[in-house]
């Protein structure tokens, strides 16, 4: 009966090490794990507050989805921004939402809200 458990457990370990096929190259074990396996990075994912949607930036583009069919639609895009509040972002901030419409964002010491229905960005300076 014992030698029947190290038998199976001998011919599985064995399974084992001949499923693993990939061999690693110096460069793949040092710099991390599996970098081809990894997922995708979302950057600026959040939920827009009491709405089934939620936004996500995607080169340099604040997109909108929709959580039950995906389709997604363009809300701002960096240069956008960059020309309805006067600054010269190199990526999109982090953006806080007050409410489905509106989110607001800080650069240097002023606060901008943008509002999406309305297309418009209002600045509040703070010194």
């Amino acid at each position: 009966m014992k030698t029947n458990r190290i038998l199976v457990f001998f011919i599985a370990f064995t399974a084992i090490l001949q499923a693993q096929k990939k061999e690693l190259t110096l460069k793949e074990s040092i710099l991390g794990p599996y970098r081809e396996l990894t997922p995708d990075n979302i950057k600026g994912l959040q939920w827009i507050p009491k709405t089934n949607s939620y936004v996500f930036v995607s080169n340099d583009v604040l997109k909108k989805a929709n959580a039950y069919n995906q389709q997604n639609s363009e809300v701002i895009t960096l240069a956008d921004l960059n020309a309805k509040t006067g600054k010269n972002l190199k990526r999109f901030p982090g953006i806080s939402w007050i409410n489905a419409n509106q989110f607001y964002f800080k650069s240097g010491n002023t606060y901008f809200k943008y509002d999406i229905k309305r297309n418009s960005v209002k600045s509040y300076d703070f010194d």
